[in-house]
């Protein structure tokens, strides 16, 4: 009997571990960490990220007009490498990797039709890329 109490509580306590384990892995992942140069960035499971432009951004370019993606899906980019040129009323800025990845992603529909980005820009990604901190290491 004590026996078995004392393997019931290890599996109790195996379950909490794990579920505990998976509450911070969500917390880690599946979560957006604004930069100080207004972009937004939003880590899911498995290392990838959707990058964007925040509100204040949008506020401060005023109407923006033009994007250029400066990468294709497989390109690799260091930190600090352009990732778009975004073209306002008021200014051109390019939006710069902010840790060295792979382009997934790049959201064309922007190209065409950019009310989405001037409208809801905490919304609307402009690309999706995975992290990679080891790739450019030998």
């Amino acid at each position: 009997m004590l026996a078995r109490l004392s393997r019931d509580i290890k599996y109790t306590l195996n379950i909490a571990c794990q579920m505990r384990y998976a509450r911070m892995s969500a917390a880690l992942y599946n979560k957006r960490v604004y930069t100080d140069t207004d972009e937004w960035i939003h880590h899911t499971n498995g290392g990838e990220a959707q990058i964007g432009i925040t509100a204040n951004a949008i506020e401060q370019l005023n109407e923006v007009v033009y994007i250029e993606y400066q990468l294709e899906p497989g390109d690799k980019a260091e930190k600090g490498d352009d990732l778009v040129l975004i073209e306002s009323v008021k200014a051109t800025e390019a939006i710069q990797a902010p840790f060295d990845m792979v382009l997934v992603q790049n959201n064309e529909s922007l190209e065409e039709c950019l009310d989405a980005l001037n409208e809801k820009p905490e919304e609307t990604w402009l690309v999706k890329v995975e992290r990679k901190d080891d790739l450019f290491t030998l």
